[in-house]
């Protein structure tokens, strides 16, 4: 099986296409006369790259500083379109669910995420060189297989007693009674989780340090200056020559204090609760070997990234909505209060189908891959799965701009129509742990307390770098119960 490393995929000769679908209309007159041009007889489907290039920067501002915009563009748009985002090249934008599935069930031996991923996002240097997100094919089906039972299955309700301890406790410091911008109010709580779950440092001392570096790690990739150099080096196709010093540094001091943690484990140190950590600890390879500390410290980081994150900004978009849908309010606090957490459930499984944290997804060809009814797309090539314009699509949901979780109470989400956590091998290792661990806190956060209704619209969709957050940071108030 080929694997595209980074520098040959800057230096691949662009893929060459028959046909293309219709290129994404606007916005401005420079998108609407991309349109036009390769609509007429005399201008042919493939422009030259440079004038591509040129129209795709303006897609690219729009995905940036308007994502809102750029996802209804997309929800408008043909099932599959052309799309040009400098850096990325051309990408084939697929909105169907059969599309979807296709690719999600095809092998790396035609398919592969992480050398495209390279472009959008600095793997190496925030999650290490051997680290899972950057394996493709048998290597990265096989780890994580082996890594998996700690995020799924009889795992999860394991760690339930702590999430609402967690969340309790948070609680009984909440400034109740006053608008906060709850996705940053709930950010602490999802990195204390982290921290009992997850790393689970128990020594007091030990935890205090793991909190304080684990803190200044997120806060150095959620800069706007990280935001500016990961809009750039996607630009120039993913060279990520810029000065990522802090980041690097803060990588290096949370290493230091988990690595210590990793050392105690092995020497003895067990906790009396199991955790991820030492569930990771204890997993052999098909050579009965142990995980490497290496590996260990990249996995951690991580879920260290991918859990604060998705936990934060879902819950403040779930507080957003939910406060200005007053049935879904009353009745997530009447079932919360009569202990049943399935309708906490549905409101995450809901908010994530209306607000994910990503607009698209993305793949490239390694080799020609053709769709069910014949297009071919060439090596080379781009595909991105559209997972926030498909779960907005109306063909797909019922009302689909309507907060309704009721689409979900007793109903399993559809495998390739609600597509938060991407799909196929490489969806989301966290996934299953963030549901459970967001439906615990927003039902203990509906039992012990009352979300105040709002009657402003919907905060706008903002930025923390490549993830959609609430524009305010959903503004909420509490009171008590």
């Amino acid at each position: 099986m080929a694997t595209i490393t980074p520098e040959a995929a800057e230096t691949a000769a662009p893929p060459q296409y028959t046909t293309l679908p219709p290129r994404l209309s606007g916005p401005g007159p420079l998108g609407g006369l991309a349109g036009v041009l390769e609509g007429t007889e005399a201008i042919p489907s493939i422009l030259p790259r440079s004038a591509r290039g040129a129209m795709g920067a303006v897609h690219a501002a729009e995905y940036w500083a308007r994502p809102e915009s750029f996802i209804k563009r997309c929800i408008a748009a043909p099932k599959r379109f052309t799309l040009d985002l400098p850096g990325a090249g051309t990408m084939i934008g697929l909105r169907d669910p059969a599309d979807l599935k296709q690719v999600f069930t095809t092998g790396a031996s035609k398919l592969q995420m992480a050398p495209v991923s390279r472009k959008f996002f600095p793997h190496a240097e925030v999650f290490g060189e051997e680290s899972i997100v950057g394996y493709e094919g048998d290597k990265h089906i096989k780890t994580k297989r082996l890594i998996s039972p700690p995020m799924h299955g009889n795992a999860l309700s394991s760690y339930e007693d702590a999430f609402r301890e967690r969340t309790e406790e948070a609680m009984a410091r909440w400034p109740y009674g006053t608008s906060v911008p709850f996705r940053t109010m709930i950010a602490p709580v999802a990195l204390e989780i982290i921290l009992t779950t997850i790393v689970g440092v128990k020594d007091p001392a030990r935890h205090e340090v793991v909190r304080r570096r684990a803190q200044a790690f997120l806060s150095s990739i959620q800069t706007t200056r990280f935001a500016v150099q990961t809009a750039w080096a996607t630009a120039r196709g993913g060279v990520w020559d810029g000065n990522y010093s802090a980041i690097v540094t803060a990588r290096r001091e949370l290493d230091e204090v988990v690595a210590q943690e990793i050392a105690a484990r092995r020497g003895g140190e067990i906790p009396a609760s199991p955790d991820v950590l030492q569930l990771f600890l204890e997993t052999r390879t098909e050579d009965g070997e142990p995980l490497s500390d290496a590996f260990l410290l990249n996995m951690m980081a991580g879920l260290l990234i991918g859990g604060f994150e998705t936990t934060a900004t879902t819950l403040g978009w779930t507080a957003n909505l939910i406060t200005r849908a007053p049935h879904v309010l009353d009745r997530l606090h009447e079932t919360a209060r009569a202990g049943d957490d399935s309708y906490a459930e549905a409101v995450v499984t809901e908010t994530l189908r209306l607000r994910p944290p990503g607009a698209f997804t993305f793949r490239g060809t390694v080799a020609p891959f053709t769709f069910d009814d014949g297009f071919t797309v060439p090596e080379g090539a781009v595909l991105a799965p559209m997972m926030a314009p498909m779960m907005r699509d109306p063909d797909v949901y019922e009302d689909p701009e309507e907060f309704r979780p009721e689409r979900f109470l007793g109903v399993r989400p559809g495998t390739y129509t609600w597509i938060p956590f991407g799909g196929g091998s490489r969806r989301c290792l966290g996934g299953a742990f963030s549901i459970a661990e967001m439906r615990v806190m927003l039902a203990t956060i509906a039992r012990e307390a009352t979300f105040r209704r709002a009657d402003t619209p919907v905060e706008g969709i903002g930025r923390a770098n490549i993830v959609l957050i609430p524009k305010h940071n959903a503004m909420t108030t509490l009171d008590r119960r």
